[in-house]
């Protein structure tokens, strides 16, 4: 069991680090490069840096995708297999 609470930083340099269970944080935590299998579940927003894409995955479910810049500007997925495309107050199929 390693434990790092208050100011304490734990570093691990050139090594690898297995962890079975959940791992938890109250603050940030950083790391270069992770591999994960099984399922990631997300209780909140998952924030890039404008240049991080997010590549090779099979199936994307949503409900609409937003134009980050301009929020009135989205692409929408109805109920009857149809996509509709709204543009501020607008609504274009």
């Amino acid at each position: 069991i390693i434990t790092a609470n208050g100011n304490d930083v734990l570093t691990v340099t050139n090594a690898a680090v297995t962890a079975s269970g959940n791992i938890s944080s109250s603050g940030d935590m950083f790391a270069n490069n992770i591999t994960l299998r099984g399922n990631i579940n997300a209780n909140g927003n998952i924030v890039g840096d404008d240049a991080t894409n997010i590549t090779n995955i099979a199936t994307i479910e949503c409900d609409s995708v937003t134009h980050d810049g301009d929020t009135d500007t989205k692409m929408a997925f109805g109920n009857d297999f149809r996509v509709e495309w709204l543009f501020g107050d607008s609504l274009d199929y």
